[in-house]
């Protein structure tokens, strides 16, 4: 069980942008070390497990989460988040990092593509509240 409030649970969907994102982990995990984010990460190897993950997380006590992928990912997280009945979704702070082609909630929510720009934002913990 965590209960290191600074530790993030990060969910990476290995088939987002046609395996972009396991493409640019190496980058991304450089990045998150550089920055000194103290993680544990995931690699989801299909869309059915991101939901299961997020709530396998939730219930070791994990309340920072950070998605990987393209909209479908989010949608994943999301629906993991919400539907898991032993945590307050307001309890979670869910950041998303964008990897893949149309990303439609990273636009629509002013959300960088920048690595480095993105994770200064979520160290900070610089959140924006959304209602799902």
């Amino acid at each position: 069980m965590n209960t290191d409030n600074n530790l993030w649970f990060i969910i990476l969907d290995q088939t987002a942008g046609k395996g972009l994102t396991i493409r640019r982990w190496p980058d991304i995990e450089l990045e998150l070390q550089e920055q000194g984010f103290s993680y544990t990460v995931k690699f989801a190897e299909s869309r059915a497990q991101i939901a299961r993950l997020t709530d396998d997380g939730l219930l070791n006590g994990y309340r920072k989460i950070l998605g990987i992928g393209d909209d479908a990912t989010h949608r994943e997280i999301c629906a993991g988040i919400l539907q898991n009945t032993s945590v307050a979704s307001s309890e979670v702070l869910y950041g998303l990092l964008p990897v893949g082609t149309s990303n439609a909630w990273a636009k629509h929510l002013n959300v960088t593509h920048d690595v480095r720009e993105r994770l200064e934002r979520l160290k900070r913990e610089q959140v924006l509240k959304v209602c799902l």
